[in-house]
């Protein structure tokens, strides 16, 4: 459509990346996309999404105190028109599983500009990224038919690697036999346990899995 322009918004926590990013895709991206809002805080980002979203929404994975993959979700349960494309400067495979069950339609390195170009005309035009390993990426309007139907672990708040890593930790398992099985770092097991106990209000690992359980007995029980 002549003079149709396709927004793009930018959510980073670091001011530098924010405005490398930004700086960058304004000078690469076709003259009919626009950077429309960058910003720093995730509520914020999610605010105007749900008032006025951009056709794409760049959202870095880690934010602080509300992580990139809890604001994709937060967003995808009420909108069912933004693009939404996780950026990480970690490997992709510790994001893409949660990404893309939270509705993300793809998952890119922030150091890897050119494909972020790429990922976010596909993404604008409704296409999504590709799949990356057992992550796959669903259309903007099937990640919000699935989500805003109940497909997701809406009773805690958990993503899906999440739970699966603390119901490991219930059958016994330590950090190390639960990274080699999941084919992941300790460090990025222990990255999704201190989430979680910070969703769940748990004091260590094992109020933790105490947590989980009970709330597990209960949403089986409605």
């Amino acid at each position: 459509m002549a003079g149709y322009v396709t927004t793009v918004g930018v959510l980073d926590n670091d001011q530098f990346s924010l405005r490398a990013m930004s700086s960058f895709l304004v000078k690469v991206l076709p003259a009919n996309f626009s950077i429309c809002w960058l910003t720093q805080d995730p509520h914020g980002a999610i605010r105007k999404c749900l008032d006025d979203s951009p056709n794409v929404l760049l959202v870095d994975m880690s934010l602080g105190d509300m992580d990139g993959v809890q604001v994709i979700r937060a967003i995808r349960e009420r909108d069912a028109h933004v693009g939404l494309v996780a950026v990480t400067s970690f490997p992709l495979w510790e994001y893409a599983g949660d990404a893309a069950a939270a509705g993300a339609q793809g998952i890119v390195g922030k150091n890897d500009l050119v494909s972020m170009v790429s990922l976010i005309r596909d993404v604008a035009s409704g296409h999504t990224g590709n799949d990356y390993g057992s992550a796959h990426f669903d259309s903007v309007q099937s990640a919000f038919r699935r989500i805003s139907s109940g497909d997701t672990d809406k009773g805690n708040g958990l993503s899906s690697r999440e739970s699966e890593i603390i119901e490991l930790c219930s059958r016994g398992a330590t950090t190390s036999v639960i990274a080699a099985s999941l084919g992941i770092s300790q460090a990025t097991v222990n990255t999704h346990l201190q989430r979680a106990c910070k969703k769940l209000g748990a004091r260590n690992r094992v109020h933790l899995v105490t947590l989980w359980m009970k709330s597990s007995r209960l949403r089986h029980r409605v």
